[in-house]
């Protein structure tokens, strides 16, 4: 698609709208998302965009390519991030325990969209997550933390509904699932909309966030029952190659 001159958020863009059809998501949800997003960025230290919004801000910004607006949109942001490996108890340090990464898994789709069997559907990271639910022997009803690929405020939805984290990702939207106080809060850390979108760091600042919420020290917002799993979701192209990364807590 891009050699025709279209950039990737009018590509996006056009996934999201195939979604919205399908699923009656709008615009206000994904506003939502938006919101949220960068309203949890501001209790992140390394956010860039740790934004005090509300919807209106998100309707009242400038049209980039429908459905989007400016402020449904991921900055491009410098930063860098490392996770260190090691076999359980090699670490120095505190001596406290670490989270473990139990699954993993990768898939990847057709480069364009309209070679894909639903435009609205990011069918790639749909099998990452079933091969690292499988890797880590258990399901997505045990997600109890999600770090997801938000490039966009309507990929956050189509993220979740991917990794099958809601059986109606609107609706759980709508009922505050992902929420802070929610049963899979996501995107604590801001996500790519509000801690930023380091490109190449991504996915693993992803890990770090999983991987300090559930060892109780993240510097940022956290949830309210600390989790047993923690997912975290990312992507290159418009959900074309896709990895996710399931964490286990401390035990």
């Amino acid at each position: 698609d891009g050699m025709t001159g279209i950039d990737s958020t009018s590509i996006y863009a056009m996934s999201a709208l195939a979604f919205m059809r399908r699923t009656d998501a709008t615009v206000s949800d994904f506003a939502r998302v938006a919101v949220r997003n960068r309203q949890n960025a501001r209790h992140n230290p390394n956010a860039h965009l740790p934004l005090d919004i509300a919807p209106e801000d998100v309707a009242a910004s400038t049209m980039i390519a429908a459905p989007y607006r400016r402020l449904d949109c991921s900055p491009l942001s410098d930063g860098a991030a490392c996770v260190i490996l090691s076999q359980p108890g090699n670490l120095p340090g505190t001596g406290k325990g670490r989270a473990r990464i139990v699954g993993m898994g990768s898939a990847n789709d057709r480069v364009r969209l309209a070679e894909r069997a639903d435009p609205g559907t990011f069918a790639a990271k749909r099998l990452a997550a079933q091969q690292a639910y499988s890797h880590a022997g258990i399901t997505p009803a045990q997600i109890g933390l999600a770090e997801v690929y938000d490039s966009y405020s309507g990929a956050q939805l189509q993220a979740l509904e991917a990794l099958g984290l809601a059986d109606d990702v609107v609706a759980a939207e709508r009922r505050g699932v992902f929420d802070a106080t929610g049963t899979v809060p996501t995107n604590l850390s801001g996500g790519l909309l509000g801690q930023g979108a380091p490109v190449g760091a991504t996915g693993v600042a992803q890990i770090v966030s999983c991987a300090h919420q559930l060892e109780g020290r993240y510097a940022g917002l956290g949830p309210r029952i600390t989790p047993r799993f923690a997912l975290a979701d990312t992507h290159g192209g418009i959900a074309t190659l896709c990895a996710v990364t399931i964490l286990g807590g401390v035990e």
